[in-house]
């Protein structure tokens, strides 16, 4: 009996590692996307950056996900930046978004 109960644990650590893994790469991209919807761009890409984080290199934190983004505004402009997500307490369960430009 007691074998059977580290057997399921041995294969549910895993299962639970995954199903996180996923909730916070869906959660970033949808903290991206609200946030350029929030200040009136289209978001032409956000590609998530795993090693270079650009401007925010020595300021990320293990709940955060940085993103390269390009955007659109209502008048056509393209810009380009990273986009910074999540907080330092509480990871993506925040909604922080901070944005630092190209120059």
């Amino acid at each position: 009996m007691e074998t059977v109960g580290v057997v399921l644990l041995l294969l549910a650590w895993p299962i639970l590692v995954i199903v996180l893994v996923r909730w916070h790469l869906r959660r970033s991209r949808r903290i991206v996307q609200a946030w350029a919807a929030a200040n009136g761009y289209r978001l032409l890409s956000a590609e998530r950056r795993w090693l270079w984080f650009g401007p925010f290199w020595w300021r990320t934190g293990r709940g955060h996900a940085v993103f390269r983004v390009t955007v659109s505004d209502s008048a056509g402009n393209c810009r380009g930046g990273f986009v910074r997500v999540g907080g330092w307490l509480l990871g993506m369960f925040s909604n922080r978004a901070v944005a630092v430009w190209d120059a």
